[in-house]
């Protein structure tokens, strides 16, 4: 089930949100848990056994590392640690490691190893972040673990985050998950209702509509893409991924506020960032805060020589990478970003912060925008014959395209194309982000929030219209 879809928006929600608005405030936590439940079972009905009983395993671990000595609390979060990166190991990167491992072998003349793919289960690379951190958080004593194990449960299983974040560390939410009745009022669940319209609008009216051509131009066998269809691709790419994973978390932020759940932030503007540090301080913040906080700083504090330091940097973000997909292309995507970061931090960086805004934003969004090829791309074939194209400088229109694809200068392609360029740089205009801010906490009672509301019900209106037309179209991070 995803949050774009008429069963979720028609179904789902409004009668999760009746049961939970009339469950008294005691038991809501249990309320939260079985819609919760139920949602993800709606997706992959074998695998919430799984995940129930993974987090069980993780609940008393952590009450037993918490109450234990040190050291046999250490031995105690390594079992935990590499009990859940041994499950997301074998459930996502099996597959890889055995097709790679079977195609050196078949390079080497040798019969392959016979191996039954193994199925993914939904949002594993959250969730099991997210396990993490309980634990992780538990030993370090930011803060003690919770009593009930259904409350744990909660923790991981919320449906709002579950499948593509945001990356919700234990300790953001551990005081919410025991006792949030001051969130629990008509402020919230109006401002949350406003953010999940905000979110639906931008997966539906423009990721979506600008996902399906934007496939097309990756699939081009290479005679038939020029130039400017791999510019133009990468670059729709970059605008339908954002406001994709953007309008997920807008939903899941939204959702949650409805619960009364304040969750993380995951975006800020980031195609006005200056350089990739400034980046990754704007894009997908809790994956990026996760990183710093769990391994980045660990390893900085053994790192005795500065190159050490950053080869780290490097490393945690090839991991990053890997972390996305199994596969080569996020590999490289991972590496590309940490190679990048790396030169900043040595000397990139110095020179990008004496350029005005109008070279060193565009640089930046340069640099990450040939990612994305990577990023997108199915294979890296096809990810270097973009890039080839990209600096062949072969400029020839290609009408036939044109016409059979409808990409003509006018149609909706571009105009979307145009209105969710808008809305991905203009916070490049002062004033923008305060007014974000300012406008991401409605309060009622005022003229500006019945302008809002007017807006939120605009939004859902032509996006449940636009629900109507379009087929499955799962969000990007649902993969991961």
């Amino acid at each position: 089930m995803i949050f774009a879809s008429n069963l979720f928006c028609f179904y789902f929600l409004p009668f999760f949100m009746v049961l939970y608005l009339v469950t008294p405030l005691k038991y809501r936590n249990w309320t939260a848990l079985i819609g919760s439940g139920l949602f993800y079972a709606w997706g992959a009905p074998g695998f919430v056994f799984v995940l129930m009983a993974s987090a069980a395993v993780d609940f008393y671990l952590a009450r037993a590392l918490y109450q234990a000595p040190t050291k046999k609390a250490n031995r105690l979060l390594i079992l935990g640690i590499a009990y859940n990166l041994g499950l997301l190991l074998y459930f996502k990167y099996a597959n890889f490691f055995v097709d790679n491992f079977n195609a050196l072998l078949d390079e080497l003349g040798y019969v392959g190893v016979e191996w039954t793919k193994v199925a993914l289960p939904l949002g594993i690379s959250f969730f099991t972040f997210q396990k993490l951190s309980y634990l992780i958080d538990v030993r370090r004593s930011a803060r003690p673990p919770l009593d009930k194990g259904h409350e744990y449960a909660l923790y991981v299983v919320l449906f709002p985050q579950l499948v593509a974040g945001p990356i919700v560390r234990f300790k953001q939410v551990a005081d919410q998950i025991r006792d949030r009745r001051h969130q629990e009022n008509i402020d919230f669940r109006l401002s949350g209702l406003f953010r999940f319209a905000i979110g639906l609008g931008r997966k539906v009216l423009i990721a979506n509509p600008l996902a399906r051509e934007v496939d097309k131009i990756f699939a081009l066998p290479e005679d038939q893409l020029t130039t400017m269809l791999a510019w133009l691709g990468p670059f729709a790419f970059s605008i339908v991924i954002f406001h994709d994973f953007a309008g997920y978390s807008d939903m899941a932020l939204g959702l949650g506020r409805m619960m009364g759940f304040k969750l993380p932030e995951n975006f800020r503007n980031p195609y006005i960032s200056a350089s990739i540090t400034e980046f990754w301080q704007r894009w997908h913040l809790t994956l990026t805060d996760w990183f710093r906080s769990y391994l980045f700083y660990p390893l900085r504090r053994i790192a005795v020589r500065r190159w050490i330091l950053y080869l780290n940097l490097w490393i945690v973000f090839l991991l990053a990478g890997l972390w996305h997909g199994a596969a080569w292309t996020f590999i490289v995507f991972g590496v590309w970003h940490g190679t990048w970061l790396t030169l900043e931090r040595v000397f990139l960086l110095k020179w990008l912060n004496r350029l005005p805004k109008l070279v060193s934003v565009p640089w930046t969004f340069f640099i990450f925008l040939l990612g994305t090829v990577f990023f997108k791309a199915a294979d890296m074939d096809v990810a270097w014959r973009i890039i080839g194209k990209m600096f062949a400088f072969d400029f020839v229109v290609n009408a036939a395209f044109y016409e059979d694809f409808g990409l003509a200068l006018g149609n909706k392609f571009a105009f979307l194309l145009l209105l969710g360029s808008f809305f991905s740089f203009y916070a490049l205009i002062p004033g923008v982000e305060k007014w974000q801010t300012r406008t991401a906490e409605l309060q009622t009672g005022n003229w500006s929030s019945i302008g809002w509301a007017g807006l939120a019900a605009l939004l859902l209106v032509l996006s449940v219209s636009e629900l109507g037309t379009m087929g499955f179209s799962p969000f990007i991070y649902y993969m991961f």
